[in-house]
């Protein structure tokens, strides 16, 4: 008690409101749990000894132990020497953002000439770092004066800094090996670089705990990791993030195996792998539990929940995470929690419960960085595809629209979240506007990854879907270039080719090739998941091999069946009541044609 009075000038009345007042005075994490088991009502739980206590006291990364006093005074003062902060001569950030800086300065003459013919992304890209530099310089000064002068919560803001400086010195040893072609514009870089003026509220609960300098390499080299896939160099950032997994193994750092672990999964998620995506995010967050690292543990928790496979294992795993949010009390995490928890609802078809959890994080970030951040903007995306699930579609145009002239703005037209968005606003504006928007985000997603992407096939779906809508036999070309794509990424029996299938069964059906487009849709029923990835993915099949059975004649008992179950999910998605006449139509003509 005598130490934590000593260290927080507060007197505790038991073990958690010490280890509460013990995070406030920015006490390292292994040093609070050593003196709330000192606390213990129980004396069975404390320390045997007071040298034992004293062991416990020691960083888990000194091979020396620092020995305490037996009692009274002499205990609390070296108690207070080994748990205060460093003097401000040996905080990391007063060099560590001057050799990030110049870096960047000794970088740019070699990438003025490299990237010279992309004078749209590079100019953006290069002006975006430079802000980004300047406010990490600006931040740093401010931030080391507030330590000088002792103020509450500066080591932690500090801390929030530096994760800026690393991240950046990663993107900037993946840029040196960069190519021309997979330079995309600044603005996207928002996805990479953490948010620099959120540090201004990081909790101090919430600094980094000492770590070894194997550790730091290893976490260096997975910023260089995160970096690589950024610029969609994957087998790259698989095969470092694979090194320095095993060779966190070896040295038992658990927190990089964690992350390491992230990182792959991230990678796995964004080559439409899911199920490794699932299986490693699991493990990370396993991982995470054991190193300490509450915010690790809610980023894999995070990640877990946007792969999960049922509604009710995702409401589970964000149970799980919304509990550690509450404790970190950070509100970058909760917003951050609220965004992906929308997202999941999006993706399991609880649109409305979704749009309550974005605008929540909306507002969190509107308060953390004003309503013109493009932490603010992707929310807003998010936003706009939920009104369109909902059949807002005027407001959905409008936030749309607005969002693609901020970050064309910002980015230059090569850039993956216009691309992303433009594909948002194809689905609710007229035919000919949609094959252009559409055409636009294929060429870009082409350019930055390739066709054997998630996002190429997606665009190139989409097209497919809405160019059949023009002339559905132009559109056969491009729609079964999509399902050669997803072939070429899943196989030929992933569950990830259903809704490919259906946009091809589609358009075979309306260009009056009927038989085809029965084997087509009969094989995305087959392969689609149970339950869907997407609420009307198996109706939309069932509809549509219903449609294609009756214009052949074949087995209109199942026609008739298939579209019933169609009509019975449909009744509940506000996207498809404009398709009910449709179906009821055909419903009552198998009804028909089955009357003796």
């Amino acid at each position: 008690m005598t130490a934590c009075e000593a260290l927080t000038g507060s007197r505790p009345s038991g073990v958690e409101e010490a280890a509460k007042h013990l995070r406030g005075a920015m006490i390292p994490r292994y040093a609070i749990r050593a003196i709330c088991r000192g606390l213990a009502s129980d004396p069975a739980q404390r320390y045997p000894t007071t040298k034992d206590f004293a062991a416990a006291l020691g960083s888990p990364n000194r091979t020396k132990k620092i020995a305490l006093a037996v009692a009274g005074v002499a205990t609390v003062t070296a108690l207070v020497v080994l748990l205060l902060p460093a003097p401000v001569a040996a905080v990391p950030c007063a060099t560590s953002v001057d050799a990030v800086s110049a870096t960047w300065r000794d970088l740019q003459p070699q990438l003025n000439t490299r990237f010279a013919a992309k004078d749209q992304q590079w100019p953006s890209l290069r002006s975006y770092v430079d802000s980004y530099v300047a406010v990490l310089e600006k931040s740093r000064t401010e931030q080391c004066v507030e330590i000088a002068e002792g103020k509450t919560g500066a080591y932690a803001r500090v801390s929030c800094l530096e994760q800026g400086t690393r991240t950046l010195a990663g993107f900037f040893a993946a840029l040196e090996g960069a190519s021309a072609e997979s330079l995309p514009a600044g603005a996207s870089l928002s996805a990479l670089l953490p948010e620099l003026s959120s540090c201004a509220q990081a909790n101090p609960s919430l600094s980094a705990t000492p770590t070894s300098s194997d550790s730091m390499a290893l976490d260096a080299t997975l910023e260089q990791v995160r970096a690589l896939a950024w610029f969609g160099d994957f087998e790259r950032a698989k095969r470092d993030a694979t090194e320095v997994l095993v060779t966190a193994n070896d040295l038992g750092a658990i927190a990089i195996i964690a992350k390491a672990n992230v990182v792959l999964a991230s990678i796995a998620y964004e080559q439409g792998d899911r199920k490794t995506a699932r299986d490693l995010y699991e493990t990370a967050a396993e991982t995470a539990e054991r190193s300490g690292d509450d915010p690790l543990r809610v980023n894999a928790l995070l990640g877990q929940l946007l792969v999960s496979d049922t509604l009710e294992e995702g409401q589970a795993i964000a149970r799980r995470a919304e509990a550690i949010v509450e404790r970190l009390d950070d509100p970058n995490q909760r917003a951050v929690f609220h965004r992906r928890r929308g997202l999941f609802q999006i993706y399991h078809g609880e649109i409305t419960k979704a749009l309550e959890d974005l605008e929540v994080a909306r507002s969190i970030l509107v308060n953390l960085l004003g309503d013109s951040s493009a932490a603010v903007v992707d929310v807003d995306s998010n936003i706009a595809a939920a009104y369109q699930l909902l059949g807002r579609n005027e407001e959905s145009v409008a936030l749309l629209r607005r969002v693609i002239a901020f970050q064309r703005e910002a980015g230059g037209p090569e850039n993956r979240k216009v691309a992303q968005n433009l594909m948002s606003l194809a689905g609710v504006v007229g035919q000919d506007e949609a094959v252009e928007l559409l055409s636009e985000a294929v060429s870009v997603f082409r350019a930055l990854y390739g066709d054997d992407n998630p996002r190429t096939i997606h665009a190139l779906t989409n097209r497919c879907s809405v160019e059949t809508q023009v002339d559905a036999k132009a559109a056969l070309v491009g729609c079964r270039q999509a399902v050669a794509s997803a072939e070429m990424l899943y196989g030929n029996d992933a569950p990830e080719m259903a809704w490919t299938l259906t946009a091809l069964g589609i358009a075979l059906l309306t260009a009056e090739e009927h038989k085809a487009a029965r084997e087509v849709l009969e094989r995305g029923l087959n392969l689609a998941a149970d339950p869907p990835r997407y609420p009307n993915e198996v109706a939309d099949l069932r509809y549509y091999l219903a449609a294609a059975l009756a214009s052949t004649g074949e087995d209109p008992k199942r026609a008739l069946s298939l579209a019933q179950q169609a009509r019975e999910t449909w009744l509940t998605s506000p996207r498809r009541q404009e398709s009910m006449a449709g179906v009821d139509e055909l419903i009552a003509t198998l009804e028909n044609a089955d009357q003796p």
